[in-house]
């Protein structure tokens, strides 16, 4: 009687990522939290004519995979120094500027760059390529933020053996802070403070996966900023944010995490309009949840994301 072997179905799963055409040994393991894959290919079957009943074959044309989870809002430790997690925000379309004891994220339109990936599923390594981005951080009052991802990507359905010298010890990820009065200094909408009890941002990018004669990839072919938030209602004596909805009034939004420098996450935007507010009990106190649309001049990017 035959016993047959048995492969080990691993429950972790584990990201390794990098910008360009690398070689499996300089991507870089990722921490991250909430994983899941998806395996996203279009399928067709062949159907043919005839007198006798039976299945049709099916034939996979196409090799698309999505991965979403979870990054912690956190710094690098150290002013000057990109986050370890910097290869999302350029496979979701930023660019990144470095000078003395900041490291900034901007959106932009030209060619985005390009990620090459790896992942670890049931215990079986698979490779992605072209892989580009679509980002969501929420920071919440009391609990610990996520920039939360959405990867697509062409490659990745079929598993390949391991390469002897990749790279699986994760380096470099901080210990993220809560988001709260000691750790969050600075929530500010038009330049005023505000008790904030929510706060969602999302890059917006509409991300396609391309796979056919001649080219493969993945491709941001659209992007709308979206911030929304839940504050506590100021008096209408003092500023009234329905007027400012109703008017169509652009404001500057600000908020900044961490307080200690190698800690600090700015993200800041020139002008928000914002949507009628829609009133919420926070906790016995009266609320304010906001949608914001980010707005984008010749002279000013739509927001920018710095690291000090």
């Amino acid at each position: 009687m035959p016993n047959v072997a048995l492969s080990r179905k691993f429950k972790k799963k584990l990201l390794l990522w990098g910008i360009g055409d690398l070689l499996p040994n300089q991507l870089k393991p990722v921490e991250t939290k909430d994983v899941d894959i998806s395996f996203e290919g279009d399928t067709v079957e062949q159907e043919k004519n005839g007198e006798s009943w039976g299945a049709n074959k099916k034939h996979r044309t196409t090799d698309k995979v999505k991965i979403t989870g979870k990054v912690a809002f956190a710094g690098s430790g150290t002013a000057g120094t990109a986050p370890a997690y910097r290869d999302l925000f350029l496979m979701a379309g930023h660019s990144e500027t470095v000078a003395a004891g900041t490291v900034t994220y901007t959106p932009e339109s030209t060619d985005s760059s390009f990620c090459l990936f790896f992942f670890l599923l049931d215990g079986q390594f698979h490779i992605g390529k072209k892989a580009q981005a679509e980002i969501k951080l929420s920071a919440n009052s009391g609990e610990l933020g996520y920039w939360e991802f959405e990867i697509s990507m062409v490659g990745g359905i079929i598993p390949i053996a391991k390469p002897a010298d990749l790279v699986t010890l994760i380096k470099g990820y901080q210990t993220p802070k809560a988001v709260n009065f000691a750790n969050t200094p600075v929530f500010k909408l038009g330049a005023k403070d505000y008790a904030m009890k929510t706060f969602s941002h999302t890059t917006g990018n509409e991300v396609t996966s391309l796979d056919m004669v001649n080219h493969q990839s993945s491709m941001i072919s659209d992007r709308k900023p979206m911030v929304t938030i839940a504050v506590g209602a100021p008096q209408l004596s003092e500023i009234n944010l329905y007027q400012k909805a109703w008017d169509g009034d652009e404001m500057p939004l600000v908020i900044e995490h961490g307080t200690v420098a190698g800690h600090k996450i700015k993200l800041n935007y020139p002008a928000v309009a914002i949507d009628i507010p829609k009133a919420t009990d926070m906790d016995g106190a009266l609320g304010y949840e906001i949608e914001c649309s980010v707005m984008q001049s010749a002279s000013n990017p739509p927001y920018t994301i710095t690291f000090s």
